[in-house]
């Protein structure tokens, strides 16, 4: 089972404003909805040095950071509202959770890689190998830092 870190008060901070701004809702924590979505990005996150295909690649990696902010939503107590920007919330909440540590970086970058998901879904437009692996380090770094940040023991 899962068992979140305290949240700093800077933090804590931080998601009252998505709070605020209607961004998330306030919820019951539920660690089996956690556990579930962190489960569902490790399986993928094994899966990933065995694909081949640039596209898939770019989007395993994209859906194993967006488990992880579900993860940690609902580890922390919280859900996306409804409507436009969930995917940016998701990834919000997780730039949140990372910062000033060692995995923010790869979690500043998930708008871009929201970006190339999109052109990629709405537009058509093909993912280059390089982002592709650049979401994969993202994926595999945060799911590093994210399940340090919710003490997942990987069981």
């Amino acid at each position: 089972m899962l068992n979140p870190k305290p949240l700093p008060p800077r933090h804590v901070e931080s998601m009252s404003a998505l709070l605020r701004n209607r961004k998330v809702s306030s919820v019951p924590i539920d660690l089996q909805k956690a556990e579930r979505f962190i489960f569902q990005a490790s399986q993928t996150v094994a899966e990933l040095p065995a694909l081949r295909v640039v596209q898939i690649k770019f989007d395993c990696a994209y859906n194993v950071i967006h488990d992880l902010g579900e993860a940690a939503l609902a580890a922390y107590g919280f859900r996306t509202t409804s409507g436009v920007g969930q995917h940016v919330t998701v990834g919000d909440f997780l730039v949140i959770l990372t910062a000033d540590g060692p995995y923010s970086t790869y979690a500043e970058d998930i708008s871009m890689y929201r970006n190339f998901r999109n052109q990629l879904r709405y537009s058509g437009n093909p993912i280059g190998s390089v982002q592709a692996t650049e979401a994969v380090i993202a994926a595999e770094e945060l799911f590093k830092g994210i399940g340090e940040q919710l003490n997942y023991s990987g069981n």
